[in-house]
């Protein structure tokens, strides 16, 4: 499990008071009023997540890294988070191989011994996605934020992979599919099919999320059941064959032919992507609360696909914390020893497939002072305390003031 602990950036003052250190493993949900800090955390996150597999794979060594000015202006600038940063900001990172500490902008990394290493497929969701599928041709547009410009081409990816195929989509009852012939993407129902521009901003949020989510998963299946296929960059491929000489070639001068195909297996795999770290802000942008439930759960699913996933969340809908409590309860009936006719009833509710373990998720609330809370689960409930259901609180509180002065 991956750590986190941040003070003084952005809108972060204080941090988590206690247990200083936010947990990534399973999956994380941040939530929070707008401004709070929710995506900064998320974007450090996903930013020291990259970091670490880079130095796995040799992308930049540890003295770059450490080197004055790198993590601001290389690793921070990729999500435009760079100006957050002060002398007073304080970071410490446990990774799987790395961990990080940056305090007064001096940045100092320090290696794991004989720790193993799985490689991810990291993937950041912006909340700008729907801009990508409500206008022709987004690649061409200069300046997108880097980011975006990377989750875009995920998103061509995707729509390739998937390429005059009809896909069930969760919600609505229709497919997508995309067509290669004059590059656009379309929502086909029982008698119509209309270009995806033309779309409900719903879809045009969901789609693109869905579409990455699903095609990165099954990248990353492909890869388990058959490493010696992997589409890795030219570039990746390059440096990877490089590696293999160097390996051969020491092997043999050893005369160490035994253990050669174990040293090349263990240079493939640090290219070899072997879990999916997904990082989506606000998936319920833009849809009605049923299909909300819809796309979490399917984001659960994927989760679910590789032991060494990891999912984080940012959102500001109540929906998706009672929607979390939906999922362990049917994990707790699913336990049990269930008839065919009650199973599949729960199965209608919460798919078998779905169900998250609480203790595997993690909340955290974000204030707009700079703290963060860490919501403890009791018993497997998300506690009431959550500032999400104390507006729904407030409103019915509000409401019942109005009628009182009605009288």
């Amino acid at each position: 499990m991956t750590k986190l602990a941040i003070r003084n950036v952005g809108p972060i003052k204080n941090g988590l008071s206690k247990n200083k250190f936010i947990d990534f493993g399973g999956l994380t949900i941040l939530i929070g009023t707008q401004g709070s800090g929710k995506s900064t955390i998320a974007k450090v996150y996903s930013s020291l997540c990259w970091l670490e597999k880079s130095l796995v794979r040799g992308d930049v060594t540890k003295d770059v890294a450490e080197s004055k000015d790198y993590f601001l202006n290389e690793v921070m600038s990729f999500q435009g988070i760079s100006d957050y940063f002060s002398e007073k900001s304080h970071i410490e990172f446990i990774g799987e191989k790395y961990n990080f500490i940056l305090n007064n902008l001096n940045f100092n990394i320090t290696e794991k011994e004989n720790r193993q290493y799985a490689s991810p497929k990291i993937m950041y969701v912006p909340a700008e996605r729907n801009f990508l599928t409500s206008i022709v041709r987004p690649d061409l547009i200069s300046k997108l934020p880097k980011a975006l410009h990377a989750f875009l081409a995920e998103y061509e990816e995707a729509k390739d992979y998937s390429r005059s195929k009809l896909i069930d989509l969760p919600i609505g009852n229709l497919k997508y599919q995309y067509d290669p012939d004059d590059g656009s993407s379309y929502l086909v129902g029982e008698s119509f099919r209309t270009n995806l521009l033309n779309g409900s901003s719903g879809y045009q949020s969901l789609i693109p999320l869905f579409l990455v989510t699903e095609y990165l998963c099954d990248l990353i299946s492909q890869q388990d059941q058959d490493s010696s296929e992997v589409p890795l960059s030219v570039a990746l491929q390059r440096r990877m064959m490089k590696e293999v000489k160097v390996v051969m070639e020491r092997q043999i001068k050893l005369k160490k032919i035994k253990s050669l195909m174990d040293e090349i297996k263990r240079v493939q795999n640090r290219f070899i992507y072997s879990s999916f770290i997904n990082i989506v802000e606000e998936p319920e942008q833009n849809l009605y609360p049923d299909s909300q439930k819809k796309i979490l759960f399917e984001l659960l699913k994927t989760l679910n696909s590789t032991p060494e996933n990891r999912l984080v969340v940012t959102t500001h809908s109540p929906y998706i914390l009672n929607f979390m409590m939906l999922n362990f309860q049917a994990g707790k009936l699913y336990k049990k020893n269930l008839s065919e006719t009650s199973a599949s009833e729960v199965e209608k509710i919460v798919p078998r497939n779905s169900v998250v373990e609480s203790d595997k998720v993690r909340v955290y609330q974000l204030s707009s002072d700079g703290t963060i809370e860490n919501l403890e689960f009791e018993d497997g409930y998300i506690p009431d305390t959550n500032k999400l259901n104390h507006k729904l609180d407030e409103i019915n509180d509000q409401f019942s003031q109005l009628l009182y002065m009605d009288v």
